[in-house]
């Protein structure tokens, strides 16, 4: 039994496989405390009860045994993320070949959204795509306004392709998380020839 989200079967003779992506919430990178508090019970059973656990990265098995003593290490496993097969191959250069600088993904308050924008603003040649994450807040359009008004691009969901060709052309990635579990954009950004600008995070080192 591999759960999908740390649920424990009713039949104690399956064995039973976990996959940890990351301790976020351990870490106090995301708080509600009424989600967390049945969270971290889901989770906290879920760990105690694995057979066999997978980690997504080294830093997350580190993490895992550092937060849940007593787990026997033999039974942790380290197994990375893979890509999607679109990234098999390199995408188009287009006519606005690195004239922007690229942030993929969430914009929660530990990824440091903002230290991107901040580094865009220093030079008034570069624009800044910014994909996924969910709708742009009004705090957000407002900062962003602010500071790099007219240079900034919102693609809400793009294609793998799309996203893809994001990455062939853009100079950079920016990726300047404190916390991570693994960092997928990191190495969809590599298998297309794109640099990445990171904080010294121990996950996103060792991606």
């Amino acid at each position: 039994f591999h759960s999908s989200y740390y649920r424990v079967p009713k039949n104690k003779n399956v064995k039973r496989v976990l996959t940890v992506h990351d301790f976020s919430h351990e870490k106090g990178y995301i708080s509600n405390f009424g989600r967390l508090t049945h969270y971290f019970l889901l989770k906290r059973r879920a760990i105690y009860n694995a057979d066999k656990i997978i980690c997504i990265s080294e830093t997350t098995k580190k993490d895992l045994l550092n937060l849940y003593p007593g787990i026997d290490e033999s039974n942790v496993y380290v197994s990375y993320n893979g890509l999607s097969s679109a990234y098999r191959s390199l995408g188009e250069i287009r006519e606005n070949y690195k004239t922007f600088c690229l942030y993929v993904g969430s914009r929660a308050s530990y990824k440091n959204f903002y230290d991107a924008v901040e580094s865009v603003k220093i030079s008034k040649d570069i624009n800044l795509y910014i994909v996924g994450g969910g709708a742009l807040t009004e705090k957000e359009k407002y900062i962003l306004n602010a500071k790099i008004a007219g240079r900034y691009i919102f693609i809400q969901n793009p294609t793998d392709e799309e996203l893809k060709d994001y990455y062939k052309n853009s100079l950079c990635l920016l990726y300047p998380s404190l916390y991570e579990g693994f960092g997928i954009p990191i190495i969809e950004a590599f298998s297309q020839g794109c640099p990445v600008i990171i904080y010294d995070t121990p996950a996103c080192i060792e991606i």
